[in-house]
């Protein structure tokens, strides 16, 4: 058993994060213009971050199918949260460019005025 401090509600707790967290597989897809980054849960796939270098050269949708191919083969689903996280695409791009990939918007209010979209694939 692991030991954290003197405390043994902080170690309990500190091993139960442990477990929980070993349960977790974060992976991370690199290419020469960019990354994702993605969880493996007990029963989907969670796209945690797309970054691309170079804009508009078909890298984040090259990356995101990476990711849904590896959803698929694992028998999962995929969802990520997504919002803009500069002026290099709108939120009405954003939001065509996963619903183009096969996501499905699941968001509360407008998408006009939602700052976060939920989509599951």
């Amino acid at each position: 058993m692991l030991f954290f401090g003197s405390n043994p509600s902080f170690r309990y707790n500190k091993c139960l994060y442990l477990q929980y967290k070993q349960k977790r597989k974060t992976m991370e897809i690199r290419v020469d213009n960019g990354y994702i980054k993605y969880t493996i849960e007990d029963d989907e796939v969670i796209i945690d971050m797309v970054e691309v270098y170079e804009k508009r050269q078909g890298t984040g949708r090259i990356l995101v199918e990476k990711v849904l191919d590896i959803a698929r083969d694992e028998e999962k689903d995929c969802t990520l949260a997504c919002f803009p996280q500069d002026d290099a695409i709108s939120k009405s791009d954003l939001c065509m460019f996963y619903e183009s990939l096969g996501f499905e918007c699941d968001y509360r209010g407008s998408k006009d005025e939602a700052d976060l979209y939920i989509y599951r694939y």
